[in-house]
């Protein structure tokens, strides 16, 4: 038994040492914003989806015009996405296009499901801004 308590050893310590550790579960920094790249597409998708959701709930007609800042943090469960939207919209006479920014934070629960998505969305003349 102990040559096969040598062996055990010998092998443990050669995984340590050449840092395999495709075998442990991936780890993701819990209730951290990490920042995200603003032109992936999964990020811009969200943010389309949160401008349509800011849109039916005001009655507004704004479109999406690029994502300018985006942060996700991992908490068990779910994820959670922040982000700051630039958009268009006629405003004035009608004749004038004005940008405008939204923040968004959206609650994505389980994880592959796009179902069990939650909006918050406001704009920055919003009177009931966050």
């Amino acid at each position: 038994m102990n040559n096969f308590n040598r062996h055990i050893f010998v092998i443990v310590t050669f995984l340590l040492i050449s840092e395999i550790s495709f075998i442990l579960p991936k780890y993701h920094d819990l209730y951290v914003l990490k920042k995200k790249d603003t032109n992936d597409k999964r990020i811009e998708d969200l943010a389309k989806q949160s401008v349509e959701y800011y849109n039916k709930k005001n009655m507004k007609n704004a479109i999406f015009a690029g994502v300018l800042k985006a942060e996700k943090e991992y908490i068990p469960g779910s994820s959670h996405y922040s982000m700051i939207i630039l958009t268009k919209t006629i405003c004035g006479n009608g004749n004038e296009i004005c940008q405008e920014h939204m923040h968004s934070d959206i609650y994505k629960e389980g994880k592959f499901s796009q179902k069990n998505l939650r909006f918050m969305v406001y704009s920055d003349n919003d009177l009931k801004y966050r």
